[in-house]
């Protein structure tokens, strides 16, 4: 079983998930995906996109910066139960510019700052982390093994296409 990108949602809704983030859409944010991860609790196995570990990165930055001050403390809690749900976390850094799409950041200043952010709050967390580099064929390629050791058997790893 596979989850929606629930950062997607929000900002297609209109909810600002960038240096202009707010305490609004942080809630919902939390919202959405704790909803779609209770959803799945009795799946063999899950495999999301992003995680409320996304989140706390980008509110780390934004708290770094004077903005969205006290927020990350009670994410962090709500990261650290939803980190025992996942046997593990796959990084993929930032190797190449951003590709402008109206939702991905592309200031790499930015983007450095929030790879950073997520790395040192996965550390934190004790969690399991792979960081996957290459290219993009090599990227997938790992990935997949890295998924076939964590699948149970009858399930087949699948690409999304984009």
């Amino acid at each position: 079983m596979s989850l929606t990108e629930t950062a997607r949602e929000i900002i297609f809704d209109g909810f600002p998930l960038d240096k202009s983030t707010t305490p609004r859409t942080v809630l919902e944010y939390i919202a959405r995906q704790l909803g779609k991860e209770r959803q799945t609790l009795e799946a063999e196995f899950l495999l999301a996109d992003r995680s409320l570990v996304d989140l706390l990165a980008c509110v780390i930055v934004e708290e770094s910066a004077g903005r969205m001050v006290g927020v990350s403390l009670a994410l962090k809690e709500i990261v650290n139960l939803e980190g025992k749900y996942f046997d593990g976390y796959i990084i993929l850094p930032i190797e190449w510019p951003a590709i402008p799409d109206g939702v991905r950041e592309v200031d790499e200043t930015y983007r450095r700052q929030l790879e950073s952010a997520l790395i040192s709050a996965l550390q934190t967390s004790g969690a399991r982390v792979e960081v996957v580099t290459g290219n993009l064929e090599e990227r997938v390629l790992r990935t997949i093994d890295l998924l076939q050791g964590a699948v149970p058997p009858r399930c087949e790893p699948r690409i999304a296409e984009h």
